[in-house]
């Protein structure tokens, strides 16, 4: 399965059509797609459509970003999974409010995390060579662990928030 796969709805990332993805994606021989595009699921419908045509499996998601800031990528069960990601999402469009580094727990969808916890832009070199001062200067200032201590555990994930449904 791939996933995290982006079309030019992903301004500045994305440059193929539903339609070359899964046509690229069929005479590749892949079996399950997932579309995952940069704060919004415009392309989601034609990418059903285009999938079930070349016997691909789709699959709906959206990858969460905070400016270039990869936060997390939801990727819907069913959906259910689908709804829940598209009112969390269209919730902070509406209300301004940012993106938070940790999502609410969405029963009916994934969360994948980048592997540095979210703290690359996946820019530039330059941006890398921030983005590594910026994790050494943390790392500076952060406590020593105790000897013999256990690593830092993440709490789990509060509750999804219930938001208006959009008529």
């Amino acid at each position: 399965m791939y996933i995290n796969c982006h079309t030019y709805n992903s301004l500045r990332y994305g440059t193929l059509t539903v339609e070359r993805l899964s046509e690229l994606a069929a005479a590749a021989g892949v079996e399950r797609l997932v579309l995952t595009d940069i704060n919004n699921t415009t392309g989601i419908p034609d990418f059903v459509r285009e999938c079930r045509s070349r016997d691909i499996t789709p699959a709906a998601g959206i990858e969460f970003r905070d400016g270039n800031r990869l936060l997390y990528i939801g990727i819907a069960r069913n959906n259910e999974g689908f709804r829940e990601l598209n009112e969390f999402l269209t919730h902070h469009n509406v209300t301004g409010e940012p993106l938070p580094p940790r999502p609410p727990s969405f029963p009916n969808a994934y969360v994948i995390y980048p592997a540095d916890g979210g703290n690359s832009t996946g820019g530039s070199k330059e941006q890398h060579a921030q983005d590594s001062a910026r994790k050494h200067r943390q790392q500076e200032a952060a406590p020593p662990a105790a000897e013999g201590s256990a690593p830092a555990v993440e709490e789990a994930a509060p509750p999804a928030p219930s938001y208006p449904r959009q008529r």
